[in-house]
């Protein structure tokens, strides 16, 4: 038998000298690199007219988005040149001038598979170095005529099945090596061929059955448990008793060869483990309604809501901010940023101090020292730029588990749409990237994503209706506009609205806000309703024994030159705060609806709001949890808002050291 392999380059050797920019630069069409680790070009696998191929210049592998093609360089060769791995490893280490690549693979143990005869079906070959860096591969021969061939050429076997079939007392282990061991001391090991992930197949059992006893022995992991666990489920009821025997003192990953090792462990000692192991019998299953919440039990929950920006970032929560483009959102969100990371108000609202990641895909860095400048500094606030040299990791690529080195914070992705190179517009593609966020979130993340608009809608964001399915919370950045359609002016500067638009598990809510180009950011603004509201408070004033809704909408209407639907939606929005409404006596004529001043009523008292004790930051932060008595109900599942009505305003209330 020949136990030896053609001998292959080494593999680390080519990939510590070979310049993965000009390897895909020869073979890949269009390719540019848009960050200093990333390039992007035509996909050679696929009929490729719009860059999908992702290259990461770094590590040198690839991904497709389109044709879900993937690998390192020297899988990109094979599959382009249409050659072996030999041969792809060859003549990448002649194209880059590769010389002194001389270590060379070679068989370091064989294992033979028989069946109850003894006639040897297959071989398996343990061969070091392994491909692709790893430290080991394995290889399964056959032979054909007088040569071994790939493969096994016939269904996989227990190994050592001779002595298997005639044994009564049985040891399992996780590989051939350990039971060689055991064999060496006269006991009879088994174990399946492809370690602690082959499947144990229904035609095994016929070499179990009526065994007295099987010890099963598996590495000291996760996966070496759940390998003798998968055993031990599949013999029980088979064999008269199973044992799952663990090793003492064996630390992460090790076996009984590394147990061997220890001074005094040996035959007798194993055996004595083994005797003092209990019988292994299948855990109980467990009661799914037991497992449930109970209704009753959520009031004793220590849960609740908390926002890291009062009544519209909710703690813990994927929230959606789209906008048009130019409209101000990173300007916005830096101020948030800093305000949070400070634990500072921001305007009329509160925030919950936390660390703040900026994720940038976008600005360059003068316009972020300029924003700085204008909105101040802090300690608790970092960028991930970029121009750092570890770039932030975009959210469809493996590089994303980066994210979960930092401590739990509030996380910013500038935009969503550099965040990763998916596209937008295809549901799975999104579901992907939202599903790796969810992670984040629970394990203590809030998510905050920028988004743009379409042209022409500022109501609505772009792209796949997954995001909507997916995230917990949307608010919009929009112009606030008359009933002309036109921007509404205060003091010269557009009038925006910040809240709640289309869809939130929350409460809905907004504020107003004004760009103050001084400063480059934006301050609070009077909710321009707040003022008409004022104005025909006035009017009703001077008549504290009220007037009709007829009578009053035909003044307002006349003085104040406001449409119909405008007066319906003011004189709604101020019941109950600055005007009563009752019903006139009995009869046709005296039915009608009577509006009366609440002559207690401040001017330009906010609507749908409540007040907070600023002077005391614990009482404020208490009640910026809490819901005010003239609001709605908290909404306890998602809350669908109009998204067609911008005009219409809702009436219910360490890994740091690489970032900047």
């Amino acid at each position: 038998m020949n136990k030896t392999q053609p001998s292959n380059l080494n593999i680390e050797h080519i990939l510590s000298h070979l310049d993965f920019r000009a390897f895909y630069n020869s073979l890949v069409i269009n390719l540019k690199e848009n960050g200093k680790a990333q390039a992007l070009g035509l996909c050679p696998f696929h009929d490729d007219h719009n860059p999908s191929l992702s290259v990461n210049l770094t590590n040198g592998l690839y991904n497709c988005f389109a044709c879900n093609a993937k690998g390192d360089v020297f899988k990109f060769y094979q599959d382009y040149k249409k050659i072996d791995f030999k041969t792809a490893l060859e003549e990448i280490a002649e194209m880059q001038g590769i010389t002194d690549a001389t270590t060379r693979q070679k068989v370091v143990a064989t294992f033979e598979y028989k069946d109850t005869t003894g006639k040897t079906l297959y071989i398996k070959e343990r061969i070091e170095p392994g491909r692709n860096g790893r430290r080991k591969d394995f290889v399964f021969r056959h032979l054909e005529g007088s040569k071994w061939v790939t493969g096994r050429a016939c269904e996989p076997i227990p190994y050592n099945l001779p002595q298997l079939s005639k044994a009564k007392y049985v040891f399992i282990t996780e590989g051939e090596a350990k039971a060689d061991l055991l064999m060496s001391w006269g006991l009879v090991a088994t174990c399946l061929d492809s370690g602690a992930k082959s499947p144990f197949k229904d035609d095994y059992l016929k070499h179990f059955a009526g065994k007295e006893k099987v010890s099963i022995f598996s590495d000291n992991d996760s996966s070496g448990k759940a390998y003798a666990s998968k055993i031990a489920n599949a013999l029980y009821g088979k064999v008269k008793q199973i044992k799952v025997v663990e090793l003492p003192d064996l630390k992460e990953a090790e076996d009984i060869i590394d147990w061997v090792k220890t001074k005094g462990n040996d035959k007798t000692k194993l055996l004595e483990i083994v005797k003092a192991s209990p019988e292994w019998t299948p855990p109980k299953e467990p009661d799914l309604l037991s497992s449930l919440l109970k209704w009753n039990d959520i009031l004793g929950l220590d849960v609740k809501t908390e926002y890291l920006l009062d009544k519209l970032i909710p703690k813990g929560s994927i929230t959606l901010l789209f906008g048009r483009g130019g409209i101000g959102k990173t300007s916005l969100c830096l101020q948030i940023a800093r305000a949070a990371a400070e634990g500072m108000s921001f305007g009329d609202l509160n925030t919950i101090k936390t660390p703040v990641y900026y994720i940038d895909f976008e600005n360059p860095l003068s316009v972020l020292k300029q924003r700085v400048e204008n909105i101040g500094q802090s300690d608790n606030l970092w960028v991930w730029h970029i121009s750092n040299t570890l770039q932030p990791p975009r959210l469809d690529t493996k590089e994303w588990e980066l994210y979960k080195q930092l401590p739990a914070g509030l996380l910013i992705f500038d935009t969503l749409r550099a965040s990763h190179l998916a596209d937008e517009n295809n549901s799975q593609d999104m579901a992907v990237v939202i599903a790796r966020l969810k992670e984040l979130r629970e394990i203590g993340f809030t998510i905050l994503l920028l988004h743009h608009t379409p042209k022409g809608n500022e109501g609505i964001y772009k792209g796949s209706t997954a995001l909507l399915d997916l995230v917990d919370h949307c608010l919009s950045i929009e112009s606030v506009k008359d009933a002309d359609g036109e921007p509404i002016e205060f003091d010269k500067d557009n009038l925006y609205r910040l809240g709640v638009r289309i869809k939130t598990r929350y409460e809905p809510h907004h504020v107003f806000l004004k760009f103050n180009p001084d400063i480059k950011g934006f301050e609070f603004a009077k909710d321009p309703d707040i003022e008409r509201i004022d104005d025909i408070y006035e009017i009703l004033k001077t008549h504290p024994e009220g007037l009709k809704q007829k009578e009053l909408k035909e003044r307002v209407k006349n003085e104040l030159d406001l449409a119909e639907g405008e007066i319906r939606k003011l004189l709604k929005k101020g019941e109950g705060l600055t005007w009563e409404v009752r019903r006139g006596g009995s009869g046709k004529e005296n039915r009608a609806l009577i509006y009366t001043p609440k002559l207690d009523r401040m001017i330009g008292q906010p609507i749908y709001s409540y007040p907070i004790n600023q002077s005391n930051p614990e009482t404020s932060k208490n009640l910026s949890n809490q819901t005010p008595s003239n609001s709605p109900q908290t909404l306890d599942n998602t809350c669908l808002v109009d998204r067609t009505d911008s005009n219409n305003p809702i009436n219910q209330s360490d890994l740091k050291e690489v970032l900047i």
